[in-house]
């Protein structure tokens, strides 16, 4: 079988190679003087992939725009001064420790911080304002701190007494810490907004630990704003580390050196504060008239003024990026 194949195989390849070479058989037979035919391959033209490729990233889709967080803040009328609406809870913290007897041009701190007080219960807060007021202790050597006056709405009368009686003793510590644990205790019962004003001439000497203590009450969801005033401060660094804490706080710290400076700074501490609502009714931030700008998303929003008598503007709208300023009347 084998031979077999192996001839017809044979024979077949010279019948192929005779009909090639043979001049003038077939198509593809060369001729002297005449080129040889070739394929001309055709072209393709080029076309498009449907869709669209994309380098690795975050692309924008067509038509939008990024979302770019805006802010509402609140300014107060020209030459005016707003007082608090008598639903803001306020508690007011004097530090009467020993270094308060130090003069200060011609006077005891205590005494000028006392004076201060007094005024702005007369001038300032109004009669029913949910007050208290808290100092530190009366015996040498003490860290303790107590209310002279518990949370209860303002009686000015009430109020003038109690601060007149307060008195500084040598050697009582500073227990600013302990004081500021206090607050959530101190303020119970106060269900509107709520501003702490701490007044200090001096840095915690009871071991005390102020910014764990303001972080503790940011943490348990209270709306507070914490405002410290440092009083005739030279301490530069305690200065920073007071501004660090009103800054954890919600609130702002302020400079006094002399007695007209802690009665505007008192005042300023105790500026009203403002909610920013959503269209759903909800409190998305916080601030104060002439404070820092609340950040906001793009939106409509409605804010409230706890001021007396308390505002509202609805229909405030902030667009991408923008700042919107309302000022009061």
């Amino acid at each position: 079988m084998v031979p077999r194949l192996m001839t017809f195989a044979a024979a077949l390849l010279l019948l192929v190679t005779v009909a090639v070479s043979a001049p003038g058989r077939g198509p593809v037979a060369a001729q002297e003087g005449k080129p040889t035919a070739t394929y001309a391959w055709p072209e393709i033209g080029t076309f498009q992939v449907p869709g669209t490729i994309q380098t690795p990233g975050t692309i924008e889709a067509a038509g939008t725009v990024a979302s770019v967080p805006g802010a509402i803040s609140v300014a107060g009328a020209e030459g005016g001064r707003h007082t608090l609406s008598t639903d803001v809870g306020v508690d007011l913290i004097l530090d009467n420790s020993g270094s308060m007897l130090i003069d200060l041009q011609g006077q005891r701190r205590i005494d000028i911080a006392k004076q201060v007080m007094s005024d702005l219960v007369r001038e300032t807060l109004p009669q029913g304002i949910p007050m208290a007021l808290r100092v530190f202790g009366d015996a040498p050597d003490s860290c303790d701190t107590s209310l002279a006056i518990d949370l209860q709405p303002l009686d000015r009368q009430v109020a003038l007494t109690e601060i007149a009686t307060i008195e500084s003793v040598d050697g009582v510590k500073t227990p600013i810490g302990a004081a500021l644990e206090a607050v959530a205790s101190d303020l119970t019962g106060a269900e509107g907004p709520k501003i702490v004003v701490l007044v200090t001439d001096g840095e915690e000497t009871c071991g005390g630990n102020p910014k764990r203590a303001i972080r503790d009450l940011v943490a348990k969801g209270i709306d507070v704003k914490v405002n410290i005033v440092g009083f005739a401060v030279e301490d530069e660094q305690l200065k920073k580390e007071f501004e660090e804490w009103a800054r954890l706080g919600g609130g702002q710290f302020f400079d006094a050196s002399n007695a007209s400076e802690l009665g505007d700074a008192i005042a300023a501490a105790l500026r009203p504060p403002f909610e920013v609502l959503n269209a759903n009714g909800d409190v998305v931030g916080t601030g104060l008239i002439g404070g820092p700008p609340v950040r906001v998303d793009p939106g409509t929003y409605s804010v409230t003024v706890h001021s007396d008598p308390p505002q509202t503007f609805d229909n405030v709208e902030v667009g991408n990026g923008q700042e919107v300023t309302i000022t009061l009347e």
